[in-house]
């Protein structure tokens, strides 16, 4: 098994060129999620949350958004995690 972060480059390359499937997004997200960077999973887990036409697949989003508040739990200002639904924007990457 690889390192969460390794998916990051071939993510980013898709998202580049499909920035509005939020599917990508989810993936994306997750891999943020796993890496350790909360508020960009965050904004790709809520843009496929937003935005997939598929009832399970927000589904997956709406769970995978609940494990991350369990994992931020009990961090402190700065940590990178405070963006969010209101300071949600799919346009930002990095």
């Amino acid at each position: 098994a690889g390192h969460p972060a390794d998916a990051l480059d071939p993510l980013l390359a898709a998202y580049s060129r499909a920035p509005w499937s939020p599917r990508i997004s989810f993936h994306l997200g997750q891999a943020y999620r796993f890496a350790g960077q909360a508020a960009r999973a965050r904004q790709h887990l809520e843009k496929t949350l937003f935005w997939h036409p598929d009832a399970a697949w927000r589904e997956r989003a709406r769970r995978a958004l609940d494990q991350l508040a369990d994992e931020t739990t009990g961090l402190g200002p700065g940590d990178g995690t405070e963006q969010g639904a209101a300071a949600f924007d799919p346009e930002v990457v990095n």
